[in-house]
């Protein structure tokens, strides 16, 4: 994998701080996330996981409505 990302940048895409191939970050539920940019393109894969209460609270949820 090639790929670069800079993850911390403003809105402009300035600042942040740059990330070269094979990086991963693990974000806890909730964390805040963006805006990201990246140069010359790059892959990601995101996988999502939830804290078991808000699973059990989405699913009150749809059951109810």
């Amino acid at each position: 994998m090639q790929g670069d990302l800079t993850v911390g940048n403003d809105a402009k895409g300035n600042g942040g701080t740059p990330f070269g191939e094979n990086t991963y970050a693990c974000r806890p539920p909730g964390a805040f996330h963006g805006p990201f940019k990246s140069e010359n393109g790059c892959m990601l894969l995101e996988i999502h996981y939830y804290a078991k209460d808000h699973v059990v609270a989405a699913a009150s949820n749809a059951i109810s409505e």
